[in-house]
């Protein structure tokens, strides 16, 4: 990092002091009250960065040194300026910064087109007070006229420039196009010359660069300290009125925030209405309607009344309707009816289970006394001379009996069935074993003869073991 240094006197001594800075381009050194400053202009840092912070310092007299006051981002910084009004504690004090590029590290170009900022001494710091549009800057130089007069001199690529401070801000009064400056290094010197100020534009580099003289012309149409004082006494008188008002702001303020708007619905404890207002309404919510006076259009009020009649109507209408909804049935649910049920409808039942049922018709079926006439029921004795049934499949329960006179055309008494005795008179074929307590054979066994001359029954059959 590189570092400045600069002598310092104290006692009739020089002493040297060192500080760090990046290319400082401008030292400023001014007072304010019995302060003293020096404003460092820094350029640009190691890393190539033109947005680096430049410091302004302010001399200790108790160590006999210039300590950190403030920093100030600045962009190529290349020039400080201090200037001032007024004097004592009521001065108004300003330091100007030429920025002249913006540039970040890894950028290819440099930004030329950067704002210069005029700062202003506000409680104890400077603050930004104004940006000047510069392009390339090379030198900023604070102007004052033999009467008073003052101007702010800037010179950059547009030319050479004059603002005028009008009390409130700094104003471009004129704009002298220059030939284009291929030197960076062109400064600007003022001087007085036969009463006359004058303002040279050149470069220092050599009996070449010829500088440009101008001469200034102040011509006096209000004096600006007078212009600077009469600002100020009428901002205080300002301020002073506006603590005047500050109480009935904030009340209006209060007021208009409870009161009504058009776009949201308002609740009224009491409400008066006068004849000279007119207030359009959509929707209105009555609880009670007091007429002091005449002021309240009594069709109004009928189709006030008459509104709330319906309403009180419709919300009856609506509990009766939800008494009926409660007990109504879905056709896609199960239910279970412990009380008789009506119904004036078709009614489609998948699977009912019912104590007790009266209808008009039954699937499709008017004759339901024939109808129930001819039913066979599942649960009670059924004895039918010549009735033909027809069954997909039967469970005969315990404790049941079924006596059929032909099945599928069949004498039920010629079946062979699993259990009982049997006499069996024609030819049988068995697929399966049989197994039987006592057998009398009188004929062929598989095509066999079988009698007690020729054949001898083991007691323990094929496939199967003796018992031990």
């Amino acid at each position: 990092m590189p570092t400045a240094a600069f002598s310092s006197g104290r006692d009739g001594n020089f002493r040297q002091y060192s500080l760090p800075t990046y290319g400082a381009k401008d030292f400023e050194h001014f007072q304010m009250q019995n302060h003293f400053f020096l404003a460092v202009a820094n350029h640009q840092n190691n890393e190539g960065s033109l947005n680096v912070y430049s410091e302004i310092l302010r001399y200790s007299l108790g160590s006999g040194q210039y300590r950190p006051y403030q920093r100030l981002l600045t962009y190529g910084a290349v020039r400080f300026r201090h200037f001032s009004w007024g004097e004592g504690v009521g001065a108004e004090h300003f330091l100007v910064v030429a920025n002249q590029a913006d540039r970040e590290p890894g950028d290819a170009e440099a930004n030329y087109r950067v704002n210069s900022v005029i700062y202003k001494f506000s409680r104890m710091q400077f603050v930004s007070f104004q940006c000047i549009p510069t392009v390339r800057v090379r030198d900023i130089l604070p102007i004052w006229g033999p009467r008073g007069g003052f101007v702010l001199a800037v010179v950059d690529d547009d030319g050479l420039k004059l603002y005028q401070y009008t009390g409130w801000r700094f104003v471009l009064s004129t704009l002298v196009p220059l030939p284009p400056v291929a030197d960076a290094a062109t400064e600007l010197a003022v001087f007085t010359h036969e009463g006359f100020v004058h303002l040279a534009v050149g470069s220092p580099g050599g009996p070449s660069y010829l500088p440009t003289i101008y001469r200034l012309l102040f011509q006096r149409r209000t004096d600006l300290r007078d212009l600077h004082q009469r600002c100020m006494t009428w901002c205080q008188d300002l301020r002073v009125r506006v603590q005047a008002v500050r109480p009935r702001v904030t009340g209006l303020g209060v007021r208009m925030q409870a009161a009504p708007r058009l776009d949201q619905p308002v609740s009224f404890a009491s409400l008066q209405l006068s004849a000279a207002p007119r207030a359009r309404i959509r929707s209105v919510a009555v609880n009670n309607v007091r007429l002091e006076t005449n002021t309240l259009n009594s069709g109004l009020l009928e189709r006030l009344k008459s509104l709330q009649r319906r309403l009180q109507a419709g919300i009856a209408s609506l509990a009766g309707l939800h008494h009926q909804l409660a007990g109504a049935v879905s056709i896609n649910a199960n239910h279970t009816f412990s009380n008789g049920v009506t119904v004036t409808g078709p009614w489609h039942l998948n699977n009912a289970h019912v104590g007790s049922l009266r209808a008009q018709r039954l699937n499709g079926i008017g004759d339901l006394a024939g109808f129930l006439a001819d039913v066979i029921w599942t649960n009670r004795p059924f004895v039918a001379d010549s009735a033909k049934l027809a069954f997909g499949s039967l469970v005969v329960q315990d404790g049941a009996s079924l006596h059929v006179g032909t099945l599928s055309h069949v004498n039920p008494d010629s079946f062979v069935t699993l259990s009982g005795n049997h006499v069996i008179t024609a030819s049988k074929v068995v697929h399966g074993h049989v197994t039987a307590g006592d057998v009398t054979v009188l004929g062929l066994v598989n095509g066999v003869l079988i009698d007690t001359s020729t054949a001898i029954v083991q007691s323990v059959l094929p496939g199967e073991r003796a018992a031990g």
